[in-house]
């Protein structure tokens, strides 16, 4: 009885990661054809995990079509301007991929080996404002003292050497992203 739930189980999966596969692929040529958007099909499982805020296998999971994952995927973009593409602003500390302009909402960091997504203003400013999404660990970072957040649940710190190194390396990068003043 249990080998035939774990089969069917597994099955279901595959089915649901197929079906994915699929319709975000046919979502991506719609995007890509009616918007001209420079978004990559491989973005999408990170907006959808963010736009939902679950995790990546819940998104794969929920069974979207290639019509919701477009209206998803276009109300991101709407909300938080063009994503970056794959910038990697910290391959040189001296060198950039793309300069940020003086109204600058959303940029990218590399920091040990972590993405981090520093948001200015987003829809929800928690934990932070600014503060940084980590969509491959689904964590949300507090730019000010450290915590990290799934969802809204408290699930570690970053060493404060750690965080200064980061919002050092985010000022330096990026200056049109505002701290307050005692940060």
């Amino acid at each position: 009885m249990w080998n035939n739930l774990f089969t069917e189980e597994m099955i279901n999966k595959e089915e649901n990661l197929q079906l994915y596969l699929k319709n975000q692929q046919l979502a991506f040529k719609i995007l890509s054809a009616d918007r001209g958007s420079f978004i990559m099909e491989g973005q999408f499982l990170q907006i959808l995990a963010a736009e939902l805020d679950l995790l990546y296998t819940d998104v794969i999971h929920l069974r979207l079509s290639e019509d919701k994952i477009v209206e998803l995927v276009t109300k991101h973009l709407k909300a938080n301007g063009k994503t970056l593409g794959p910038v990697k602003a910290d391959l040189d500390d001296d060198d950039f991929d793309w300069y940020p302009s003086d109204d600058l909402k959303k940029a990218t960091v590399r920091d040990d080996g972590n993405l981090w997504i520093i948001h200015q203003n987003d829809a929800d400013p928690k934990p932070s404002n600014p503060h940084a999404h980590n969509y491959e660990d689904n964590l949300k970072l507090d730019l000010y003292n450290g915590n990290l957040f799934r969802k809204t649940k408290l699930v570690g710190k970053l060493k404060a050497k750690e965080l200064a190194a980061l919002v050092e390396k985010i000022k330096r990068l990026y200056p049109a992203i505002k701290f307050a003043p005692n940060n």
